[in-house]
């Protein structure tokens, strides 16, 4: 999408947002945790469980620097719509990326408890089409959808 500047600015932040934290996250943890032989060690997984939510608080902290980057990179009326939401926005952020990433942990142990590779594959696939059903929200919304068409123009100007 974003290569064609058929989409907007924002829409191509989430869709990428989105493939990073529900796609990619809990097969990279997967990964890390087997080879680091940290589960099924409660106490060495609440460590890291602990660590996880930690990049939330680092996570939330950066939102105001994305909106600031993506506005003078790609998006002049980003900074607009974030003075008429207030904090608003960064509320929302800091919730949707903590939910999004207690559902990372929960897929993470689901794959950690897989009992062979045929139920690991299952769950990664499963993992992926659950990322893909959002990025098809994100890239058909209905708000995005009524708008598309000013895409292109919106993107050549700097808008969003």
């Amino acid at each position: 999408m974003a290569a064609q500047k058929n989409s907007f600015v924002l829409q191509d932040a989430l869709l990428g947002i989105n493939a990073h934290i529900n796609r990619d996250l809990p097969i990279v943890l997967h990964k890390v945790l087997t080879e680091d032989q940290i589960w099924p060690d409660a106490h060495l997984m609440l460590h890291r469980r602990r660590d996880h939510e930690r990049i939330n608080d680092v996570l939330t902290d950066l939102v105001d620097l994305v909106q600031d980057e993506l506005t003078h990179h790609y998006a002049r009326l980003f900074k607009v719509i974030d003075f008429v939401m207030g904090r608003k926005d960064e509320s929302f952020s800091a919730y949707f990326l903590s939910n999004c990433r207690t559902n990372v942990w929960y897929n993470t142990e689901i794959l950690l408890d897989a009992s062979d590779d045929e139920e690991l594959m299952f769950h990664k696939e499963r993992i992926d089409q659950e990322a893909c059903t959002v990025a098809k929200q994100i890239a058909d919304s209905r708000t995005f959808r009524l708008i598309n068409k000013l895409a292109p123009l919106t993107r050549r100007l700097g808008w969003f």
